[in-house]
Formats: C-alpha cells, sequence, structure tokens
C-alpha cells in the first residue's frame, strides 16, 4: 500500500511542469517568461492569425498552435491587439546573454508594414483578399498573468495524497497499538494440568 501511495504522488509531481501567463498585447510589445522571450510582430488583417517571434525565432501562429515549445491560444484577435495565453513547459528555464534576443525581430515589423502596403495597393488593383500583417501600435495595454489551471489540480491532488499517506500511516500506528494493549489485558493460560 506505502508503495502505491508514493509512486502515485511520484506520478502527481510530474504533471506539475508547465505555468501560463495570459497577455494583452500590440504589435511590438515584448516580454520574458520561464525562458522565452516572446514579441508580437503581426496581427494579420483577417484577424485569424498572428505573427509571433520566440527567443529569435519568427512564426504565423493560429489560434490553438506550438512553438518554440511555448503554447499558444489566441484568445481575442482584434485590429489593434491580441489576447493570448502562454504556456510553457518548462518552470526553471532562464534566459541570457543573446541566446533569447529579439531584435532581429524587431526588423522584421518594417518588413511587414512594407509587406502591407504593397499587398493593399496589389489588392485595390486586383480585388483580392488581404492575408497580409497588420501592424498598428496603439500602445501599452493590460497585462493578466494567470496561474494555469494544471497547477490548481496537480496542487489539490497531491495534498490528497498527502492526507490519505498520514491516515494511512496513523491508522496502521493505531492499529498496531491497539494489537499490543490486547495482548498486554489478555492474561496468559498457563498449560499446567491439574493432577
Amino acid at each position: 500500500m506505502k508503495i502505491q501511495l508514493i509512486l502515485m504522488s511520484l506520478l502527481l509531481l510530474g504533471i506539475v511542469n508547465g505555468a501560463s501567463i495570459e497577455k494583452t498585447m500590440v504589435v511590438g510589445d515584448t516580454f520574458e517568461f520561464q525562458g522565452k522571450n516572446i514579441t508580437l510582430i503581426g496581427i494579420s488583417i483577417d484577424k485569424d492569425k498572428v505573427s509571433i517571434c520566440v527567443n529569435g525565432e519568427q512564426k504565423i501562429i493560429y489560434p490553438d498552435d506550438e512553438f518554440q515549445g511555448v503554447d499558444f491560444k489566441l484568445r481575442k484577435i482584434k485590429e489593434a491587439y491580441v489576447e493570448l495565453r502562454a504556456l510553457v513547459d518548462c518552470n526553471n528555464c532562464k534566459c541570457t546573454g543573446n541566446e533569447c534576443s529579439n531584435e532581429k525581430c524587431f526588423g522584421l515589423i518594417s518588413e511587414f508594414n512594407n509587406t502591407l502596403n504593397q499587398d493593399n495597393n496589389l489588392n485595390n488593383n486586383q480585388g483580392q483578399s488581404n492575408q497580409t500583417i497588420n501592424t498598428n501600435n496603439t500602445g501599452n495595454l493590460n497585462e493578466v498573468k494567470s496561474i494555469s489551471w494544471i497547477y490548481y489540480v496537480s496542487f489539490s491532488l497531491i495534498l490528497i495524497v498527502i492526507v490519505l499517506l498520514i491516515f494511512v500511516l496513523l491508522n496502521k500506528k493505531t492499529s498496531e497499538e491497539s494489537v499490543t494493549k490486547k495482548e498486554k489485558k489478555t492474561p496468559i493460560k498457563s498449560s499446567k494440568k491439574k493432577r
């Protein structure tokens, strides 16, 4: 029984390994979280995807996407801002030196502006839909940090396992004490026969 409880608690400890943050970002905003430097490069005009830079690498992210060890959930995509949730599967990761720099991504913002202007001119001439990136910067918006629900569930399960472990150990100790008390109270019958 003890081995089962110990194994169960070790399994539960393995679950607690991700942290999340919720952010509202405008184009050009950057934040560092769990060793990941994340920059919003642009927002699609269709408001169905965004361009994100993580530790110097850029990718178009869709509403439920993973990139560079970050699980992105795009909650709300508007013309001026994006509400997103980033789940990083690393608790003690640190960003040091230039390995996490997004400096080259800031050059991409001006490239997207140029692409946007060129595509707008083409679309005005040809009447095609625009799939470019909107990079209007309207200033900083509120940031909301949150602990992932996985932490709450895992913490609750760990507490339950600890309480059960204590309960089992106390019951075993109590039952052993009651057995020794019974042995002391029970008189020992002699095996001598009367003649």
